[in-house]
């Protein structure tokens, strides 16, 4: 028995130390062959962890650190190391021809990536954008074919935004004639703004983000200095709890992205986390109520086509044909409307916001893109004011202006609101010449090299379908500078036609802000939609004018979407009309 127990503590050391090491180099990054990546990070536990946080530090930024890394190595594909411990290695790309190959063309071999489709899986379970491209994503789009139809664009999206952007007007009158030049921030208005219109489309209901607004204006300015460029502050509102709840649930994904343990934390949080717990309990309870609403004006003797003014009220009329059509019963309520609905409204409420607040800098430090796109829409819409002094619904979105689709599609190119599109490998594939095997998180990089800055030199021959003429010509129709590509030019989206008048081409490069192919944004219509009506009416009615250079900064921090650090305006009331 000693010798027993003898033999147990010479060897139980030896054993405990061999299974430790052997766990310890299991756990160690494991490269694919072939593709560069940093050798140091290859012989930490962590890989490229550390150089990622340090980079956060510095710049409050995330992705373009994946670009970065394409820089640093000098190849339009790497790997990276984040996430420790048997996780395997994500693939980084920084070529927009070979990004639109595989979002438009390579589907079956890439689909969603679990990066992002992990966290809606587990805040929207049954909307289809969290899936794979299966059944369930091809019924939820059956369910939301309509929310983007031309119909519903015109007679529903289309007056909730034009009053959304009347009512900012409304009270930026009244801020400029505290500020009388001066310069306020406009971050929280554009969000309340793009809150309310995307609450009304989705319910038809007001949710008064603007309205309470206004109403704080009643106190006087926290701040409001007589020098000219020194910033005035104005009172906060107060909201509904209500909607403070709803935005909390539709921020919780950003613990998914920050957390080394992704959705898993997510879940975690929502289920015990008081404040969201709570947060959740209101959300779903407000839905159940406006999906009531909905179907008891639904099933009015009275009611009509005609009638539905909201997405909640499209996505009833829509089941109800779907359920009809394959002889089940309606469930107006179901977890799949109730998911979808939650969904659309995510979509509008970090995405829209974000992309808008980026467009505003832009006119503020590009004086003589505001003058040409005021002009533009001078010429345009002059006679469409002859009984209102703001261009009307029809005339916004009816009149052909190419220089303002040239700004909008340019504001989305550099704002960089989503700055890459992820995916995953469904099957070995080779990508640059590089094999990757099924499995393996794809990142396209929609900032750096070839997009925001000159691309890498690759040979043909490097890319896929050597034979295939389709594949090695560039799938879009204008040459651009290649260093100019960081730079803030909507004139790049037009072309001469043969009249001598100017053109919008979408194809003239390459912007993959909303992806592509059919795991593109399904939301990308009436986000366009809603970001041209709120343009156009501001910008009749304002002169945006230069900033200080210390309020001039494009400073971003990444956070859901990568967001402007600070938001300012300096108006002037300068209508056209």
């Amino acid at each position: 028995m000693a010798t027993l127990l003898l033999t147990w503590w010479i060897w139980a050391p030896v054993v405990i130390g061999v299974v430790t090491y052997l766990a310890y180099q299991a756990a160690m990054p494991t490269p694919l062959p072939g593709i560069p990546y940093k050798k140091i990070s290859a012989t930490r536990l962590l890989g490229d962890l550390p150089d990622l946080l340090n980079y956060m530090d510095k710049t409050r930024e995330t992705v373009s650190f994946f670009a970065s890394h394409c820089v640093e190595l000098n190849s339009p594909i790497t790997q990276l190391f984040i996430r420790p411990f048997l996780s395997k290695p994500w693939v980084i790309i920084t070529d927009s021809r070979e990004a639109h190959d595989i979002l438009t063309r390579r589907t079956r071999e890439f689909d969603r990536g679990e990066i992002f489709g992990r966290p809606f899986r587990v805040m929207v379970p049954h909307a289809g954008a969290g899936h794979r491209t299966a059944s369930l994503w091809r019924e939820s789009r059956r369910l939301m074919a309509d929310t983007m139809s031309p119909g519903f664009l015109r007679d529903v999206a289309a007056p909730h935004n034009h009053s959304g952007a009347r009512s900012l007007i409304q009270l930026w009158k009244a801020k400029e004639a505290v500020a009388k030049g001066r310069p306020f921030d406009v971050a929280s208005d554009l969000e309340e703004v793009m809150h309310d219109s995307i609450f009304a489309v989705a319910f038809g209901v007001s949710r008064g983000g603007i309205d309470a607004k206004l109403e704080a204006l009643s106190s006087p300015p926290v701040k409001a200095s007589v020098r000219d460029h020194e910033v005035v502050i104005f009172p906060k509102a107060t909201r509904s709890a209500v909607y403070d709840d709803i935005g909390t649930v539709l921020g919780s994904p950003e613990i998914a992205l920050k957390s080394p343990f992704g959705a898993w934390h997510l879940a975690f949080a929502l289920r015990f986390y008081p404040r969201l717990r709570s947060a959740v309990k209101r959300k779903n309870e407000f839905i159940q109520q406006m999906l009531d609403e909905a179907w008891e004006k639904f099933n009015r003797p009275t009611s009509s086509e005609t009638d539905v003014k909201s997405a909640a009220e499209f996505l009833i009329a829509r089941e109800v044909a779907l359920s009809g059509k394959s002889g089940r019963k309606t469930q107006y309520d179901s977890p799949m409307v109730k998911d979808e609905l939650f969904l659309f409204l995510f979509a509008g409420f970090d995405t829209g916001p974000t992309t808008v607040k980026w467009g505003f800098k832009f006119l503020s430090s590009h004086q003589n893109v505001q003058a040409k796109l005021r002009n533009a829409l001078r010429n345009s819409l002059m006679n469409a004011c002859e009984q209102d002094p703001l261009p009307s619904l029809d005339a916004i979105h009816k009149t052909k202006i190419p220089y303002l689709d040239a700004f909008l599609e340019e504001m989305t190119r550099l704002s960089h609101t989503s700055m890459s599109n992820g995916r995953i490998t469904t099957q070995d594939v080779e990508v640059l010449g590089h094999h990757i095997p099924k499995g393996i998180e794809v990142w396209l990089m929609n900032v750096g090299p070839s997009q925001t800055a000159p691309p890498f030199d690759i040979p043909d021959s490097k890319r896929r379908g050597d034979n295939d003429s389709e594949t090695q010509k560039s799938p879009w129709s204008g040459a651009w500078e290649p260093h100019s590509l960081g730079d803030f030019m909507p004139e790049r989206w037009l072309r001469k036609s043969q009249d001598g008048s100017y053109m919008f081409d979408p194809q003239a490069g390459p912007n993959h802000s909303f992806g592509m192919g059919p795991r593109g944004c399904f939301g990308r219509r009436l986000a366009m939609h809603t970001m041209r009506t709120l343009f156009v009416l501001v910008l009749w009615e304002f002169k945006l004018l230069p900033l200080p250079s210390e309020l001039d900064s494009f400073s971003p921090v990444d956070l859901l979407t990568h967001q402007p650090l600070i938001n300012y305006a300096r108006l002037q009331s300068h209508p056209l009309g």
